[in-house]
């Protein structure tokens, strides 16, 4: 049976981001479907970010991946909160074998800069992005952005996680994320039974010996850059 993999990349990140899995798993003989998020092309930059115009946009481009494949997941941050969302409300016409979820944005920290920003200041104030250079969509990014973002999560967190209970799935996060609370995460799984889900912590000092980019502090905007792209 063939065998496809989604790729899903985060809030205001390029889609080239995910290009390492892309070209990894690729060489295992998977059929890659490297997907953008609504509003992330540079020659069409963001002007809404809602949740139905982002489902109605995964939906579109989930119509390319056949049906009879075996279909695998990764998503990063946002990315893995949308993928998810796109099946607790039974939009999903794909049965998904397995999943790995990369510092998903489910549960988000309230002590976070970001956060902080986004209550504070109007949503039209634009703040500086802090992913790489080379893996982010816009340099700056309206606050109303993540002020979306944090109505997804809550949304997210309405619906019963144990929805999803028959998908394995491995979610990986620095531990000391400062912006995805990871630990809320893994309470919720615990609590739910969820016996198909595992949750490894990375230590921000672990050492990696074969990184697909060069080294990089494990902050949650370049969480990402610092995985081992393995099997």
């Amino acid at each position: 049976m063939n065998k496809s993999l989604v790729l899903l990349h985060g809030l205001n990140n390029a889609p080239d981001i995910m290009q390492p899995f892309a070209e990894h798993f690729k060489d295992k003989g998977f059929n890659i479907h490297q997907f953008n998020l609504y509003g992330h092309k540079k020659d069409a930059p963001l002007k809404t970010l809602t949740l139905k115009e982002s489902l109605h946009h995964l939906h579109y481009q989930m119509l390319k991946v056949p049906k009879e494949n075996e279909v695998y997941f990764i998503g990063f941050s946002q990315g893995a909160l949308i993928f998810q969302l796109y099946q607790m409300m039974k939009l999903c016409q794909h049965t998904i074998k397995s999943q790995v979820l990369l510092a998903p944005a489910f549960y988000l920290k309230k002590q976070s800069i970001i956060f902080s920003l986004a209550r504070v200041l109007p949503a039209t104030a634009q703040v500086t992005s802090r992913t790489p250079k080379e893996f982010r969509c816009f340099d700056k990014l309206n606050l109303g952005y993540y002020r979306l973002l944090f109505e997804q999560t809550r949304i997210f967190q309405k619906h019963d996680i144990k929805e999803l209970e028959k998908i394995p799935t491995l979610v990986l996060s620095d531990a000391k994320d400062g912006v995805v609370d990871i630990n809320k995460l893994h309470a919720e799984t615990l609590k739910s039974n969820l016996d198909q889900w595992k949750i490894v912590y990375l230590n921000r000092d672990l050492k990696h010996t074969q990184l697909p980019f060069p080294s990089a502090t494990f902050l949650h905007h370049n969480f990402i850059r610092c995985l081992p792209v393995k099997t």
